[in-house]
């Protein structure tokens, strides 16, 4: 982990992004939300598995944005 991605709004903004990325795949595949239905387990897991894939790419895309950018910052 890099000293960027360890900063709590590095975090907060990826994690909000990673949300509304996987509600907005979760709707465009017509997927029903775990927290709207009576949801078993799995869906649960796909749920947290899709959020979680999706906010690690994009705090790797920000970073790779920040470094080509300011490398100054990306390498503290």
């Amino acid at each position: 982990m890099s000293w960027l991605e360890r900063k709590w709004w590095f975090m907060s903004i990826t994690s909000f992004l990673g949300f509304i990325a996987t509600l907005l795949l979760f709707k465009t595949a017509e997927y029903s939300l775990p927290f709207y239905s009576g949801s078993s387990l799995s869906q649960y897991a796909v749920f947290f598995a899709t959020f979680f894939c999706l906010q690690r790419a994009l705090s790797l895309g920000i970073w790779l944005v920040v470094l080509v950018f300011n490398p100054k910052i990306a390498m503290r």
